[in-house]
């Protein structure tokens, strides 16, 4: 008779991954997030404060024992957009949590809420050097608007965002 087999499980950091509701006492944790992103990212820390405290916005944080990422959404600007869009706003994930799946599993969140909220389409602006954001956004369908860019310019320069879109209609 052989003996019953060993099996060994190496537990990773991702294991007891919590998704919650961000709120305003969050923000000092996700500001964090998005500083030690890099540069190219202040325009982002001034809408932090808008999407923790509006009602039509909306964050949603992973952590672990402290936050790692997050997700942040609501209403697009319907000039850039058209009716009936929401924008993911923010998406943000520490450098040591990338490639891991948890970028896609806040976008996935992110989504649904928005298709909840009875939006049609959702849109975001992806910077352009970030090839790992915008392989995040075409795995889960979203397709490059060519006739939306944006240039922002920040203390470390000029940032290039493409806009990038996916129909909530099949979604879910």
């Amino acid at each position: 008779m052989e003996p019953e087999p060993t099996y060994h499980f190496h537990m990773t950091m991702l294991e007891s991954v919590a998704i919650r509701r961000g709120a305003e006492a969050d923000h000092l944790a996700l500001a964090q997030i998005i500083r030690t992103a890099g540069i190219a990212c202040d325009h982002r820390r001034s809408l932090l404060s808008e999407l923790l405290a509006s009602d039509q916005h909306f964050v949603y944080l992973a952590e672990t024992k402290k936050p790692f990422g997050f997700v942040g959404a609501g209403p697009a600007d319907e000039a850039v957009t058209g009716p009936a869009t929401g924008e993911i706003q923010a998406l943000f994930l520490l450098p040591e949590f990338q490639q891991q799946g948890m970028g896609k599993k806040l976008l996935v969140r992110g989504l649904s809420v928005l298709k909840r909220r009875g939006f049609e389409t959702a849109f975001a602006f992806v910077p352009a050097q970030s090839m790992i954001a915008r392989a995040t956004f075409e795995q889960i369908g979203f397709e490059r608007d060519h006739s939306i860019r944006r240039e922002i310019n920040t203390e470390d320069g000029t940032v290039l965002e493409y806009g990038y879109r996916l129909s909530l209609d099949d979604f879910f």
